[in-house]
């Protein structure tokens, strides 16, 4: 499965975007815990994420100009 993580601070008017392969399988709270990882890795005070589907992620990686990371 493929997630792209963004993470952000208002305060400073950043983003950061990861696309990050993991585990298929992996439950809510453990793909919360990968964000929250990125999100202090990042110091950004806050952080989503949204499911790729593996057709769409070659438009992904372009369109944010993003590496493949993974888990």
């Amino acid at each position: 499965m493929f997630l792209k993580i963004i993470t952000s601070c208002a305060f400073f008017g950043t983003e950061t975007t990861h696309i990050v392969e993991v585990k298929d399988n992996l439950s809510k709270d453990e793909i919360q815990e990968i964000v929250d990882e990125y999100i202090q890795s990042d110091i950004e005070p806050d952080g989503s994420y949204e499911v790729i589907e593996e057709n769409e992620l070659e438009n992904e990686l372009n369109n944010t100009g993003c590496g493949l990371e993974g888990i």
